[in-house]
């Protein structure tokens, strides 16, 4: 199934996917200024990527190399601000790289989502945009709406708290905490945190893993939901 932004135009969507490949300069560690946020209103046609084989990044923050892929392969792009704030992953053998990003439509007052900004880049250096696509589980269930996306990926006091209250006593999985995704008013507040996530046992590969939280009116803190996140399935709507 296709689905597109409403725009005009599909520039820079048609590599094929064989034949992508990583370069491994854009997976470097040099820490680099935020970039300018890329604007897009070219519609993006959702092609189908292979699920399995996604290695997740053993650091998050992005990189020189990182920044001026996304930025390459955006360029020219209007109409939603995309704010690359965090680089999850890769597939290597497909030159797949997985971007989390802070979208924000250009338009008064629109509120911001994170999304999963997948893009390719081949043998020869050329890049550009596979998907851009909401969280998802193995399944392809998407997370239920009524939340508002955070100003900053960083976890705030009052929400490092109860996350880490919440977490008390929680053995079998090692959570890290990557991004502060969104919030909800409740009797209470809800919280949703992008969390890395691996197995404690030998050998175990590291995943990725959307944990809420639920921090009451009294202070007190319980993780409510853990929903394993799978590079490469798209939510169905």
């Amino acid at each position: 199934m296709k689905r597109f932004f409403a725009g005009t135009l599909a520039l820079m969507m048609v590599f094929a996917m064989t034949g992508c490949r990583s370069n491994a300069q854009t997976l470097g560690v040099e820490e680099k200024e935020a970039m300018a946020p890329i604007e897009t209103t070219t519609p993006i046609e959702h092609i189908d990527i292979e699920t399995g084989g996604w290695s997740a990044a053993e650091t998050t923050e992005l990189t020189d190399g990182q920044r001026s892929l996304f930025e390459k392969a955006l360029e020219g792009l209007t109409g939603v601000v995309y704010e690359p704030v965090a680089y999850l992953g890769s597939q290597a053998e497909a030159g797949l790289i997985c971007f989390l990003c802070r979208a924000t439509v250009v338009y008064p007052d629109a509120q911001p989502a994170y999304k999963l900004v997948y893009l390719c880049e081949d043998t020869d250096g050329n890049v550009s945009i596979l998907d851009i696509a909401d969280f998802a589980n193995a399944d392809g269930e998407a997370l239920a709406g009524g939340w508002f996306a955070s100003d900053d990926i960083a976890l705030p006091e009052e929400v490092k708290e109860a996350y880490d209250k919440a977490m008390e006593g929680l053995v079998g999985v090692d959570y890290e905490p990557v991004a502060f995704l969104e919030s909800q008013v409740v009797a209470g507040m809800n919280y949703r945190i992008l969390c890395k996530s691996t197995v404690v046992y030998p050998g175990a590969e590291t995943g990725y893993a959307i944990v809420t939280v639920y921090r009451a009116l009294d202070g007190s803190a319980e993780v409510t939901d853990i929903a394993d996140v799978a590079l490469g399935v798209r939510a169905e709507k």
